[in-house]
């Protein structure tokens, strides 16, 4: 096997269904042969252990680690751990790749001796067969490729607030160690404080203008598909990563983009949560955006869409 320039960890719990799809996805990859994908699998109690041995048994760079179910941010800090790239990418074990994915965001990243490689994602939608690209994403994207590179997230702000996922990215190995998953018991959403983390740590973040990730929105386990009292935990991750903006001294400068960050996903997910829930995630939700006040609210909604706007406004009157 040629020198290992790129991991790309997956981690798994009973993805049985999907889970063929997407590593043959990064298997297929042009750059596979300076590749090694490493198979997290936390605790599946169906059927996906044997099909990660399955990969191992017939591909020499595919590697599996089986451990005991302890979260998603823990079987991503294992599977970054023991990765032995110069490079690594993360997918999510419901998701796929385009071929080209990873060998146009390592050469990006050698010539610009990035910390980080952001690229594009296409929604996909299973029941339909179709992908869809957001408007915003690509004009972002559009725009950002086409100016100097590399850059930090303070000449891209809006990077923070619209392209926060971990998975269309390719990061450093010695950047992406220092900067841990939270694991606490219970914890879910931690990709939002964990890309929060390296989008503010990185002092070169390049990107290209290319779609390659798609993002399942289909999966019944998946944030845009649950209806339960877990979508409020989101919370929990915002205000760890607002106080580590605090910290570094920069939540002032990047007001705006988190707020809308956090607008684009508590929205969401106050629309889809059960009624019963709705009056518990509201009083949580007043809590949050407490710091909205009339001084700073202009520089708030600068981002914010019509719908964005009227829910703050419900929130701040208590509506």
């Amino acid at each position: 096997m040629s020198k290992i320039l790129v991991s790309v960890v997956v981690p798994i719990y009973n993805a049985q269904a999907t889970l063929v799809r997407c590593v043959n996805s990064i298997i297929n990859q042009t750059f596979a042969k300076h590749m090694e994908i490493i198979l997290v699998d936390d605790g599946s109690t169906d059927d996906s252990g044997r099909i990660c041995d399955s990969f191992a048994e017939n591909y020499d760079n595919v590697r599996v680690i089986h451990q005991s179910n302890a979260g998603m941010g823990a079987a991503y800090n294992a599977g970054i751990a023991a990765a032995r790239g110069e490079y690594i990418g993360l997918v999510e074990s419901d998701d796929f790749i385009e071929p080209d994915m990873y060998e146009v965001m390592y050469n990006n990243a050698k010539e610009n001796n990035s910390d980080l490689v952001k690229s594009g994602i296409y929604y996909y939608r299973p029941n339909q067969g179709i992908n869809h690209i957001p408007n915003w994403e690509g004009s972002i994207l559009k725009q950002i490729t086409s100016g100097p590179q590399p850059f930090t997230i303070f000449d891209h702000k809006i990077l923070l607030a619209y392209h926060s996922s971990v998975w269309a990215t390719l990061y450093r190995a010695d950047f992406i160690r220092q900067i841990k998953f939270s694991t606490e018991p219970d914890a879910s959403y931690q990709d939002f404080f964990f890309m929060i983390k390296c989008l503010v740590s990185a002092k070169r973040i390049s990107a290209v203008p290319n779609t390659f990730y798609h993002w399942n929105t289909g999966n019944e386990d998946a944030s845009c598909m649950r209806t339960d009292e877990k979508l409020m935990r989101i919370l929990d991750q915002a205000i760890m990563a607002k106080n580590y903006l605090i910290e570094r001294g920069c939540f002032d400068e990047l007001f705006s983009e988190y707020y809308k960050q956090m607008m684009i996903s508590t929205f969401i997910f106050y629309r889809k949560i059960r009624p019963d829930l709705k009056p518990e995630f509201f009083r949580r939700l007043r809590e949050f955006f407490a710091d909205v006040n009339l001084q700073n609210l202009p520089r708030v909604i600068r981002h914010f869409t019509d719908y964005e706007i009227k829910f703050l406004a419900d929130l701040i009157r208590e509506n």
